[in-house]
């Protein structure tokens, strides 16, 4: 089992893509009109902030599954790889750095 730790850069991405797309569906409904906008709004809302979680889950869940990862770089110190995965219609890079059994996450990619 590995050791799961996150650079701070990589969560701030994953938090500045859901501020924008809280912002975007703000943008979308509050243009076109919609009766219930506000409802609408609100509920988009609270599926994105559900988002973040999702996200961080989904990443723990499978960097279990090793051979998912593409090792791009190898040294004799650590290894680096990509992980891909897809979350709702969003696929996301992930990038590993490992050091034995300690995994960082340096980079999130949308």
């Amino acid at each position: 089992m590995y050791k799961i730790f996150y650079d701070d850069e990589a969560l701030l991405n994953v938090d500045s893509f859901v501020l924008y797309l809280k912002k975007y569906y703000k943008n979308i409904y509050f243009d076109t009109w919609l009766v219930n906008e506000q409802q609408i709004l609100s509920w988009y809302i609270k599926n994105t902030e559900l988002l973040f979680d999702e996200i961080i889950f989904t990443i723990d869940s499978t960097i279990e599954k090793w051979y998912l990862w593409n090792i791009y770089q190898t040294t004799e110190k650590y290894e680096k790889s990509r992980l891909i995965i897809s979350i709702r219609s969003y696929t996301i890079k992930v990038i590993i750095k490992r050091i034995n059994k300690n995994v960082f996450i340096e980079d999130i990619l949308f």
